[in-house]
């Protein structure tokens, strides 16, 4: 599948979520905030892995949020559905760079060259930018929810060995293996 038909897919999909789960937070923002919506659409999920390609933040995230929904019915019944679409969708909202409360990125993550996108080493972790960003933006998510994020890369993140080791919570841990899978088994 190429790039355009799987934009044109995650977009399907994306429809659906929005429609499905109106009163999550992340679909509120993405609906009312039209530059984070830009930046977020056309953002690369990463400069070299999964994702690597105009609009694959986007599509990475939608996959995540999709699996994320399926893993948690299947594996934590009593999970909201709303905190799940919150966490997938903005879980690596820090790969825009720093933003402002409006949704204009101050310093991109990745820079465009002419090899491609390349990751501003001068910014921390794309996971701390995240919730930076999502505090930025004045979205009012639970601890777990913040938590989730904080620690969706799971031991990936060298921080959260120390930090989560035995704390994970449901919510945590179903981002995190539809995060894993996506970006594994999906390539996005």
């Amino acid at each position: 599948m190429g790039n355009d038909q799987l934009i044109q897919r995650c977009e399907n999909i994306y429809q659906k979520i929005e429609q499905k789960y109106p009163n999550s937070q992340a679909i509120q923002i993405l609906q009312t905030n039209d530059q984070l919506s830009k930046e977020f659409y056309l953002a690369p999920a990463s400069a070299n892995y999964h994702g690597n390609f105009v609009s694959g933040l986007f599509c990475h995230s939608v996959l995540v949020c999709r699996k994320a929904l399926i893993f948690g019915k299947q594996t934590f019944p009593n999970l909201n559905p709303d905190h799940v679409v919150n966490v997938a969708l903005l879980h690596d909202i820090g790969k825009l760079g720093i933003i402002d409360n409006l949704g204009n990125i101050i310093i991109p993550y990745y820079k465009v060259t002419d090899e491609g996108f390349k990751l501003n080493w001068d910014l921390p972790s794309h996971v701390m930018l995240s919730l930076f960003n999502v505090h930025a933006l004045k979205i009012d998510l639970t601890y777990d929810e913040y938590m989730a994020i904080a620690g969706h890369n799971g031991a990936y993140e060298k921080a959260n060995i120390k930090n989560f080791s035995g704390q994970e919570t449901e919510l945590m841990l179903c981002i995190h293996w539809a995060d894993m899978f996506v970006s594994r088994f999906e390539n996005i």
